[in-house]
């Protein structure tokens, strides 16, 4: 009888450890799951808040990321006292695309745009974003070479060669670019920098289109410059600066 209730005492514990060792299994099982679970939920947030930032027609970023990053370049630029670009862009004529060639080959040209201008600014620090409809903007934190950049973006976005008889300036889609580039100061608020580049962008429209033209500010007010000295200089390929001002 004592042998018989030993073994039967061996066979229970041998149950116990195997259900356990089932229970654990499933627990590591269910514990793998979680994990990939919480994994697979990160990557989905992050999926989802990069699609908030991107336009989703060219692919660049959109007026919710220019916003965001602007004000986080201008604060960061204002604390470590180092100058912040901003590149304002208007597709010239674009209007006349549109008629011209239909709504869906404009949004087509939208997006060859973006990716010219894309393609020009290789710091990861820079960012490109449709500002909204055939605006676009380039952010460039740290940086004085704004206007060179710019000159870059346009003759990037003219060698991509899209057909354009109803503008004013080329038989190709063309682009106008306005420059601000400053040093943030405790006095200046982020709308400042905005509106320099902004203005600067309705001179280029206003004195040819095609081109660059920078505007500084100086401590006395704004200040119209642009290349070699001149106070006013446009661009515009195959051709020498053209003074304005």
């Amino acid at each position: 009888e004592l042998a018989e209730f030993e073994r039967l005492h061996y066979l229970m514990a041998i149950s116990v450890l195997l259900v356990a060792a089932g229970l654990a299994g499933i627990s590591w099982n269910h514990e793998k799951r979680r994990v990939a679970y919480l994994q697979f939920m990160r990557d989905t947030q992050d999926q989802l808040e990069l699609l908030s930032l991107t336009d989703p027609l060219t692919g660049v970023g959109n007026r919710r990321a220019f916003d965001e990053i602007l004000t986080c370049e201008f604060r960061r630029a204002l604390r470590d006292g180092n100058p912040l670009g901003l590149i304002m862009i208007d597709v010239d004529f674009f209007k006349s695309y549109n008629d011209n060639y239909g709504h869906q080959q404009g949004d087509h040209c939208l997006k060859e745009v973006a990716s010219a201008l894309n393609k020009s600014c290789n710091r990861s620090t820079d960012l490109v974003a449709r500002y909204g409809g055939e605006e676009f903007a380039v952010i460039l934190p740290n940086t004085e070479h704004a206007k060179q950049l710019a000159q870059t973006l346009r003759e990037s976005v003219e060698n991509a060669a899209i057909a354009h008889s109803g503008s004013g300036v080329a038989d190709v889609v063309t682009i106008s670019l306005g420059v601000a580039t400053e040093v943030p100061t405790v006095d200046m608020q982020l709308d400042d920098l905005i509106a320099s580049a902004d203005k600067a962008l309705y001179e280029a429209k206003k004195t040819g289109r095609n081109r660059v033209v920078e505007r500084a500010m100086c401590a006395k007010g704004p200040r119209v410059t642009g290349y070699g000295g001149s106070s006013l200089i446009g661009f515009a390929s195959g051709k020498k600066a053209e003074r304005y001002l």
